[in-house]
């Protein structure tokens, strides 16, 4: 006869989706005193009454493009976060920080959206340019990275598929400017 297999101690971990995320917050002495009043008040842990506090507001607060938070929260896919930016960005272009609408406005303004744009038929228009949206947040990273930092130098739409997949010539020819770089940083600082 088995012995039936043991819990470990403590309670069951959470799922994923329900673990909340960790951030720093700072606060002026009077509202840590006040959040601590409220949480005592109510037998709550000190970051509990926190998370109150800020779902209250959240709740009701009006965003400059006049809808909610949950009406926001709802529309937006919480991951990846390519997906989530572009998101936010068809929301509102304020929903975003300052660089990653930047990347986003290279994304809406390149080759591939141009030529879904320029498409005659409404239905294939809008079929490709879900498409390029979707390439978009399915590489989301590869394409942030090759223009975050760059973005004020592009002046004329770009290929996002020569981003993420680059020719030979175009590999070989941004190792040659990186080995130039390194030369040149290496000649100023030698």
């Amino acid at each position: 006869m088995s012995k039936p297999t043991k819990r470990g101690p403590g309670r069951p971990a959470k799922a994923t989706g329900d673990k909340p995320e960790q951030f720093s917050v700072r606060l002026p002495p009077h509202l840590k005193l006040g959040l601590e009043v409220y949480a005592a008040d109510n037998n709550l842990s000190l970051s509990s009454a926190a998370e109150k506090a800020i779902s209250d507001m959240l709740s009701s607060a009006k965003l400059s493009n006049g809808m909610t938070i949950p009406e926001v929260v709802d529309k937006v896919e919480l991951t990846p976060r390519g997906r989530r930016l572009i998101s936010l960005y068809l929301i509102s272009e304020r929903f975003v920080s300052v660089e990653d609408r930047h990347i986003l406005d290279v994304v809406f303004s390149s080759k591939e959206m141009k030529a879904a744009e320029s498409e005659r038929e409404a239905k294939v228009s809008q079929r490709m340019k879900m498409e390029v949206v979707k390439f978009a947040m399915d590489h989301w990273m590869v394409i942030s990275r090759a223009i975050g930092g760059t973005w004020w130098r592009i002046h004329e739409p770009i290929s996002l598929h020569s981003i993420v997949f680059p020719s030979e010539e175009e590999v070989a020819e941004k190792k040659e400017q990186e080995e130039a770089w390194v030369q040149d940083f290496l000649k100023r600082t030698g």
